[in-house]
């Protein structure tokens, strides 16, 4: 693997972390292998990408709370991929009130209350997060 960590290097400049992780699968024996390491996985992605490029990646997520639960202990990566996310939220919700402001002024009442429905929506995306990690 320090190969591979050197060829990226050499290739594109960046000083990478290297996950090892597991999808999980069942063998043809009926042996079951549980995911390990998805949430470190997933962080890593998160942490590289910025806000609001991360919506791409929570539009194809698997919301299997069981595909998250083993990984390393080097820290808690269900909170850091939570946190990640929620700064997608921050930056959406941040361009929501700078618009509804905008809105107000210029539609009125109509135009808070569709600052409103959006930032319901968003409360529930946070919700959503929650329940998966």
């Amino acid at each position: 693997m320090v190969s591979i960590k050197g060829q990226i290097r050499e290739d594109s400049g960046l000083d990478v972390a290297l996950v090892y992780y597991c999808a999980g699968y069942e063998e043809v024996s009926g042996e079951v292998v549980r995911p390990y390491n998805l949430s470190k996985f997933l962080y890593y992605i998160l942490n590289a990408l910025p806000a609001e490029k991360r919506a791409a990646v929570f539009g194809g997520m698997n919301t299997d709370t069981k595909r998250y639960a083993h990984n390393d202990d080097e820290m808690d990566y269900n909170e850091k991929v939570r946190g990640s996310l929620y700064s997608l939220v921050d930056y959406v919700a941040e361009g929501i009130n700078n618009g509804a402001g905008r809105r107000f002024l210029i539609l009125g009442a109509p135009g808070a209350v569709v600052g409103i429905v959006v930032g319901a929506f968003l409360g529930g995306i946070k919700g959503i997060l929650n329940s998966i990690f």
